[in-house]
């Protein structure tokens, strides 16, 4: 069969769809045991199925063979299957896709303003927003990638905001189906109903109801006051924080809008994102 990736930059809204998922396929959401979690990034799972050590590799050669995991994983699973991923779309030096065409069924890729990413992901880093900025900055830019020691996840090529946003949506290889955090936030029927109708799965009324009321962001923090969330981070305080967007006014500095227009306009421009950034910086 094939997989269906859940892929966006960090702090974009990933958790909340796969949260939507399992709670319209399962009748309810536990944050801890949500579809399209961290398999295909499992050092562990990765190692057994290629029966290699993955700690002795470079990053180009788990590139290639990470492209080979996919292959197999797909070959195994029934559709539809989520898969969540940071990555870029990528490719090694010999041609080899990341996300192969022939494992995957389509790429649900979750964009959010990039005002609002750097505040959430300098809480979810336990770090200063003025890092954040310069995080999205950053193309080589990786996740689990350590100079010593090593994650129980596979490293993952980052790559900054807006590589990341154009390698998805640029690539041809994997049908992609855009989903806007903004209209997560202000119209989830419409964004998830999309979702829905992208991934193959019939959307019934009453179970759309259902499973964007177990779904809200309010709900998901809750569950993680009461119960925790393992893929929260240790140095943050919580993983759900406001769920909100455009909370970007309230925080960021003139300096810091400017600097996050400078690196990402372009792309921000492309996604309707610019307009309101221009208008901050000129009528502060």
């Amino acid at each position: 069969m094939a997989i269906t990736w859940l892929a966006s930059y960090p702090k974009s809204g990933n958790t909340w769809t796969r949260a939507f998922l399992t709670a319209y396929r399962q009748g309810a959401a536990d944050i801890n045991a949500l579809d399209g979690g961290g398999l295909i990034t499992s050092r562990h799972m990765f190692d057994d199925y290629m029966g290699v050590a993955s700690s002795e590799l470079t990053f180009e050669e788990l590139l290639r063979l990470r492209s080979d995991f996919h292959r197999q994983l797909a070959s195994t699973v029934l559709a539809p299957w989520f898969a969540k991923t940071h990555d870029a779309f990528q490719q090694s030096g010999d041609g080899r896709a990341l996300f192969p065409a022939e494992a995957s069924a389509g790429c649900i890729y979750i964009v959010r303003n990039p005002l609002d990413v750097a505040i959430s992901y300098a809480h979810h880093e336990g770090r200063s927003i003025d890092w954040s900025i310069a995080r999205m900055a950053d193309p080589d830019a990786r996740l689990a990638w350590w100079r010593q020691g090593v994650s129980s996840s596979l490293p993952e090529a980052l790559s900054s905001w807006s590589g990341h946003v154009t390698s998805w949506l640029d690539q041809t290889l994997v049908p992609v189906h855009c989903v806007s955090y903004e209209t997560m936030v202000q119209d989830p029927g419409t964004a998830f109903t999309g979702v829905l109708r992208f991934a193959g799965l019939e959307v019934e009324a009453e179970r759309l109801g259902a499973a964007l009321a177990a779904s809200r962001f309010d709900v998901l923090r809750d569950q993680e006051s009461a119960a925790g969330f393992r893929e929260k981070t240790q140095i943050s305080p919580s993983f759900f924080r406001q769920g909100r967007a455009g909370g970007w006014r309230d925080v960021l500095t003139r300096d810091q809008v400017a600097r996050i227009v400078e690196s990402h306009g372009s792309v921000m421009a492309r996604l309707g994102y610019l307009d309101e950034a221009r208008s901050f910086l000129d009528h502060p």
